[in-house]
């Protein structure tokens, strides 16, 4: 991390620009290529998320058999009056509603 800081600050390039720049460079795919695929990741995951959260309090698949608290937790950070309370709980809502998803889940 330190020398990735330390090569941002020397070359003067904006750090999303060396990350696309190194993305480009190791798949050889165009610049327009990897935003698609980007756009691809993110629509994946908020489906994942949306699944999730609509999940409930059911039990989660075997072996497990706990219930998911993503909906309630991404409920409960709607009513945190600090600002960045909310926004942490509601990231913890959206991993656990995504994390919930096994195989078997995303057949159905």
């Amino acid at each position: 991390m330190t020398e990735l800081r330390r090569h941002v600050v020397e070359t003067g390039l904006p750090l999303e620009r060396l990350l696309l720049d190194n993305e480009m460079s190791i798949t050889g795919r165009s610049e327009a290529e990897v935003w698609a695929f980007v756009d691809q990741v993110i629509e994946r995951m908020i489906v994942s998320v949306e699944d999730g959260l609509q999940f409930g309090r059911r039990l989660l698949a075997r072996p497990v058999r706990l219930h998911s608290k993503a909906r309630t937790v991404f409920l409960g950070a709607q009513d945190d009056t600090f600002r960045l309370h909310r926004g942490v709980s509601q990231l913890s809502s959206y991993a656990l509603a995504a994390a919930r998803r096994t195989p078997a889940d995303m057949s159905s």
